[in-house]
This record gives C-alpha cells, sequence and structure tokens, in this order.
C-alpha cells in the first residue's frame, strides 16, 4: 500500500509544475514586480530553458466613473520590461499587445468584465515561426489544443535567455483611473501548459485502484 501511495504522490508531482501565486490589483501608476507582489521582495523564481506560460483573468474597473474605462492617455495589463505591455492599448479601449511600438487590433474591454490572458516565453531560441514569445486573449484552455495566438508583431525575433520574477510585472500608467484586477496569476513550467487536457479526478482514482489491485495480486 505504501509503495502504491508514493508512486501516485510521485505521479502526481511529475505531472505538473504549475504555481498558483495568487491575485493582485494595481489602483497606482508604475511597475510591481512579481517579486514585489508575490515574493515580499526575494525572487521567487528564474526559468532559463523550456516553455513558460503566464496565465491570468484581467477585470478593468473606473472607480472614479463606474461602467466606463478611461482612455485618455490609459494602459495597463501585464509585462516583461517597461517596453511592452500585454493589456489595455494606449489610449483605447481594446486589449491586446503592445510591443516596441507595435500593437495588435485587440478586443473590447467591457468594464467589470474578466479577460483571460496567456503568455508563452519560448526560452528555446527562435521558434519556428521566428517567435519567441506569444500571447492569446480569452483562449480556449485545457482542450489539447494551443490554437493560434495574438501576437503583435509575428516576426519579431525577441529572445529571453531567462524570466524571472524579477521581470514580470504588473503595469498601470499615466494617471490612469483604471483599476486593474489580477486574479488567479499562474505560472506553468516544466512541460505543462494550459493548454494541455485535465484528467478527471476520476481517471486518476481508477488508475490508482488499478495500481492497488496489481500490488495485492502480486502478494
Amino acid at each position: 500500500m505504501t509503495t502504491v501511495l508514493t508512486a501516485l504522490c510521485l505521479a502526481s508531482s511529475l505531472q505538473a509544475a504549475v504555481t498558483t501565486l495568487g491575485s493582485h490589483t494595481k489602483t497606482t501608476d508604475g511597475t510591481e514586480t512579481f517579486t514585489t507582489v508575490f515574493g515580499g521582495g526575494s525572487q521567487i523564481f528564474n526559468y532559463t530553458s523550456g516553455n513558460v506560460y503566464v496565465v491570468m483573468q484581467t477585470t478593468f474597473t473606473n472607480p472614479s466613473n463606474p461602467g466606463t474605462l478611461d482612455t485618455t492617455q490609459s494602459y495597463g495589463g501585464f509585462s516583461h520590461s517597461d517596453n511592452d505591455v500585454f493589456g489595455q492599448l494606449w489610449q483605447a479601449s481594446t486589449i491586446g499587445v503592445a510591443f516596441y511600438g507595435e500593437r495588435s487590433s485587440g478586443v473590447s474591454i467591457v468594464p467589470g468584465t474578466p479577460i483571460t490572458l496567456v503568455v508563452k516565453y519560448e526560452l528555446n531560441g527562435a521558434g519556428a515561426d521566428g517567435d519567441t514569445v506569444k500571447f492569446w486573449v480569452n483562449p480556449a484552455l485545457g482542450t489539447g489544443v494551443e490554437g493560434t495566438p495574438d501576437d503583435a508583431d509575428p516576426s519579431r525575433t525577441w529572445a529571453p535567455g531567462s524570466i524571472s520574477s524579477d521581470d514580470m510585472r504588473f503595469r498601470r500608467g499615466n494617471s490612469s483611473d483604471n483599476q486593474i484586477a489580477f486574479n488567479n496569476v499562474t505560472i506553468y513550467d516544466g512541460g505543462s501548459s494550459p493548454f494541455s487536457v485535465v484528467p478527471e479526478p476520476s481517471v486518476a482514482l481508477l488508475g490508482g485502484l488499478g495500481l492497488l489491485g496489481l500490488s495485492r495480486r502480486r502478494r
């Protein structure tokens, strides 16, 4: 029995390096790194190879004028540097990617409605399409299909050597009245992906019972 339980625990730990960091609400201008928000000032991860996904649900609200969105100068969302943002586009009510001046068409932001953002960092050099960072807005997760990303500039060749909690940051800028809630911020690495099909608990339980039955039969 102990052997079987150990095997099940080991299989569970090998399945996935999925880390849910938590939630954060951005009410001030400027940036806040994941290290500051979730690590208390100490770096909590540093990836140097493989694929790393960042998944979060962003919700924009405007406490000063409920039901509206500040588009005068506002932008905000998640970024890996001060030069780009995955979120609200500059002076717009759309969400997408602004990358060193490049931007996608985006999708409309409805204040108070969560929007799922998925960013994938490919830390193995340039991908087959010349892209090393990919981005999705409201993708279907857990289907086993990654799908076509919403890229700001598919021809870019930005190739990060590593991604750490110091590089990842929440942004809100330039005297915006908007408030952004980032919920269920989750990191996938070590071969894990938010697009992978998640086995039903019953399947895992049946597998465990099968192992248990084999163990008893051998005895």
